[in-house]
């Protein structure tokens, strides 16, 4: 039986000003490097260009020794994250191209 039922997972990240703002997580990968989420956001980016509903956001989940709660941090090695960004690119089109 096929479900037609559409879930929408969301999340709210809190900056370093304390400034609240909410993300769908489009989806998540985990390998050897860690476990990484691609976000969009739910809000206008007024600092972005016109083609901002093709941005996205690749952040790496973390943990501290002493939490069990995952924290997201940005990705700073620009190696890292393009191999990221091919992943993700990869399964968003796998995902949402109209097959032939």
């Amino acid at each position: 039986m096929l479900s037609d039922e559409i879930r929408e997972d969301f999340i709210t990240l809190v900056d370093e000003d304390g400034n609240e703002m909410e993300f769908e997580i489009l989806e998540k990968v985990e390998n050897e490097k860690g476990k990484f989420y691609a976000l969009v956001p739910n809000f206008e980016l007024d600092d972005m260009e016109d083609d901002s509903e093709d941005t996205y956001f690749i952040f790496k989940a973390t943990k501290s020794d002493n939490e069990s709660d995952e924290h997201l941090e940005e990705v700073e090695d620009d190696e890292l994250l393009d191999e990221l960004a091919e992943i993700f690119e990869e399964r968003f089109n796998d995902k949402f191209e109209p097959e032939d």
